[in-house]
């Protein structure tokens, strides 16, 4: 079991001044609010996912406030306790809001000198060579009489 830790307070968080050094104040439970040198405050969750540590932002203070970062640490919690990864799960929320939006994101077409399509979506982009843009276009014929 980890060691004890004394839960943060707006008073706290108000009160803490940058130093030269990001430094890590403890909430429990794997949060934590860093006070970076340039004066940000970033909530961050540690936690461990099959045997390795790993770290999700839980968004920005004043904007998250503590209550609602301890409720987004509840909620990764959750989500390991149920063998999912927190930081998985958000990607996968993101691609699926980005796929139920599809005016957000525009989505080109370019053919490079090289003969390879490329196919942007946002910022994210497909790069085919031409014997694959006939395999996908055959697909495509197959699927669409």
């Amino acid at each position: 079991m980890g060691k004890q830790i004394e839960p943060l307070s707006d008073e706290i968080i108000v009160s803490v001044l940058p130093d030269i050094k990001p430094k890590r104040l403890w909430d429990g439970g794997g949060l934590f609010l860093q006070v970076n040198p340039i004066g940000s405050k970033l909530w961050r969750l540690k936690y461990r996912f099959q045997g390795k540590e790993k770290l999700l932002s839980l968004g920005s203070y004043p904007e998250t406030s503590l209550d609602s970062a301890r409720l987004l640490r509840n909620d990764a919690k959750r989500l390991l306790k149920n063998g999912l990864n927190p930081s998985e799960e958000r990607k996968m929320e993101k691609l699926s809001e980005g796929c139920k939006d599809r005016t957000a994101v525009n989505t080109s077409v370019r053919i490079s000198n090289d003969g390879m399509t490329e196919i942007w979506k946002g910022r994210i982009a497909l790069r085919l060579s031409l014997d694959e843009v006939l395999f996908v276009k055959d697909q495509l014929c197959k699927l669409i009489p």
